[in-house]
């Protein structure tokens, strides 16, 4: 089946409109998204920052078709989430969403070659082309001397920049990083960030929550989130 067309530059890549997540704890309503309205465009590096409890993670969620809202449409792609099946949003998620995790989520069992090339070869890729794509991504992240080695015999940052390759694979429209550097030293946070840089110059489009403040100023758009809501959202 050819692939969607990606869209071309400052074309909208994900849109919510009026968007809610409501939960229920006990008796009580909490409104982790409460009505939102945002566009990402294609190019854009964007971070979403907000006090613990803000709505960051969730909205990172509604983005990447992980939950659906209470109300309001998420659109990916040109794609009305409402509409789509539970295999469209799986095959969204594969072939058009890099994700990356604060705690990595790579597989132990799998050395960094396997890791990176799986999701490639679950689109339905050769292993042998599955191989050549994960080397050419950890060769791009530093670490082409490190593709035999297990998650366990990587530092912290060398384990991201797994994961970053890894979202990478299938070539997606836009990567998602959930706290990507909430778990590592300050210097290896720098790295990964001048990482993401190098790759947003190159043409891809990143949203990336944190709670970090200082890193709102090496992105070039910020979204700030207070109760579910967007307290503020400024390019520089």
């Amino acid at each position: 089946m050819p692939e969607d067309p990606v869209p071309s530059t400052n074309q909208p890549i994900i849109e919510l409109r009026d968007v809610e997540r409501h939960y229920m704890t006990g008796k009580e309503v909490v409104r982790a998204i409460d009505g939102i309205d945002l566009t990402i465009k294609t190019g854009e590096f964007t971070v979403i920052t907000g006090a613990s409890g803000s709505g960051k993670s969730t909205l990172l969620n509604l983005m990447g078709l992980l939950d659906s809202p209470t109300s309001g449409e998420v659109i990916i792609h040109g794609k009305a989430g409402s509409t789509l099946s539970h295999k469209e949003k799986s095959r969204i998620r594969l072939r058009k969403i890099g994700f990356i995790f604060q705690f990595f989520n790579l597989q132990n069992n799998l050395n960094a070659l396997e890791n990176v090339m799986i999701p490639y070869w679950m689109a339905g890729h050769t292993r042998r082309e599955s191989e050549e794509r994960a080397r050419e991504l950890l060769e791009r992240v530093g670490l082409g001397n490190r593709i035999g080695h297990l998650p366990s015999e990587l530092s912290g940052g060398q384990q991201q920049r797994v994961a970053i390759a890894r979202a990478l694979v299938n070539f997606p429209a836009v990567v998602l990083a959930d706290e990507p550097t909430g778990n590592l030293d300050s210097h290896t946070t720098e790295e990964i960030i001048e990482l993401f840089k190098r790759l947003n110059l190159e043409g891809q489009t990143i949203m990336m929550v944190t709670h970090e403040k200082n890193l709102t100023e090496k992105t070039g758009r910020t979204i700030e989130l207070l109760d579910g809501r967007i307290r503020d959202d400024h390019s520089r």
